[in-house]
């Protein structure tokens, strides 16, 4: 085989090197790229490619198998060539690797999971509450999909798959009930949409039977087809799919940090608001009581003038604790549909009520001179 008839610049081909996954076992990870350079005596030079939005770091004279596939008779073939990382070089924004190969190209089988954009809701349980997940495409070995909870990697969760691309009574009923299963998921990853305030997942399905593997092979490619045959007519599931995706004025709220910050600013004002309550009612004096006369007890009838101020400088730091919440929020509001904090206006209102309260307390009532008693 004449590589450079295959090796030529701009062809995209996968990377291949071994790395180490979560138990600390040998895995396969394959990257994709793109030649920079055609294949010229034993040498070839690709663009260094990317993972999870960063460059890959190789090191030289590291060994990687090449995937690059030919066209013949309309046939689609692909090959693995091992080669070894001679150097790497940064030119501007660029950054390529140049390639040695160091065997011959062997043919392999390689079986790809086709994704098909398939808008379905499934409901399942995770951490004991029932959420919902929609999915934004499917293959044979797993889905995206959006969220409207935050997931970490490796999460495990079930959900109900229905195979059927018929309705009930125009198939055998055994058949039917075969083709609804259970899948077991694990979250690979999980990105935050900010502009739709929901995350996607990406799912990986696991322990699935050769039946269930079929069914589910079977369902994806009707469903490529209907998609197929109704395209540029579908309009309107095309638009629901859009306004689910895209739409920037939905009302499903997703706890970033900045509106964790609003609700722990809103809890701190509250617990604050409370303690210059109690503060208050321990600055007023004690009440004198009939039995009291009656008994001739004597109680002094002073103003605790410490908790006075207690819960006067409490009402105060308060107040700046409620107004720097809000205009932490007034910075978050970007559509009609958000609103400010319920608990934070709440807080702010009883706290000047209570300041006007005090500062009454303090003209009319000899607080720093009562020494009445009865």
């Amino acid at each position: 085989m004449e590589l450079k008839n295959f090796l030529l610049p701009s062809r995209s081909i996968e990377v291949a090197v071994t790395i180490e996954d979560e138990d600390h076992k040998p895995a396969l990870l394959r990257l994709k790229t793109v030649i920079e350079t055609g294949y010229e005596n034993g040498f070839f030079k690709i663009v260094a490619p990317m993972h999870h939005g960063r460059l890959y770091s190789f090191r030289e004279n590291e060994i990687i198998t090449v995937t690059f596939t030919t066209q013949n008779d309309q046939k689609r073939e692909a090959f693995d060539i091992k080669c070894s990382i001679v150097s790497r070089e940064h030119k501007g924004n660029l950054y390529t690797l140049t390639l040695r190969s160091t065997g011959s190209p062997q043919k392999v089988q390689r079986r790809q999971a086709f994704r098909v954009n398939i808008f379905n809701t499934y409901t399942f349980t995770y951490k004991d509450k029932t959420q919902q997940i929609v999915t934004k495409d499917i293959s044979s070995t797993g889905m995206r999909g959006l969220t409207t909870m935050q997931m970490s990697k490796g999460d495990m969760f079930e959900i109900q798959f229905n195979a059927n691309t018929k309705e009930q009574h125009e198939i055998d009923p055994e058949l039917y009930a075969k083709k609804i299963f259970t899948i077991k998921c694990r979250v690979v990853d999980c990105m935050p949409q900010t502009e739709i305030r929901r995350y996607m997942q990406r799912i990986q399905f696991l322990e699935m039977t050769s039946s269930q593997n079929k069914y589910l092979i079977q369902y994806l490619y009707a469903k490529q087809a209907e998609i197929i045959y109704t395209e540029g007519s579908d309009s309107d599931q095309r638009a629901l799919m859009d306004q689910y995706f895209n739409s920037q004025y939905d009302d499903v709220p997703v706890e970033d940090a900045v509106t964790r910050r609003i609700q722990l600013f809103s809890l701190i004002s509250l617990f604050v608001l409370f303690l210059s309550i109690v503060f208050l009612l321990y600055a007023q004096p004690k009440p004198v009581y009939g039995l009291d006369r009656f008994f001739d007890y004597f109680r002094a009838q002073a103003w605790n003038s410490a908790y006075y101020l207690l819960s006067l400088f409490s009402s105060i730091l308060n107040l700046f604790i409620a107004m720097y919440g809000l205009i932490l929020n007034a910075t978050k509001i970007k559509t009609k549909k958000d609103h400010f904090n319920r608990l934070l206006l709440v807080t702010l209102t009883l706290t000047v009520v209570l300041i006007f309260v005090l500062l009454y307390l303090f003209i009319t009532v000899p607080i720093f001179t009562s020494n009445k008693v009865y």
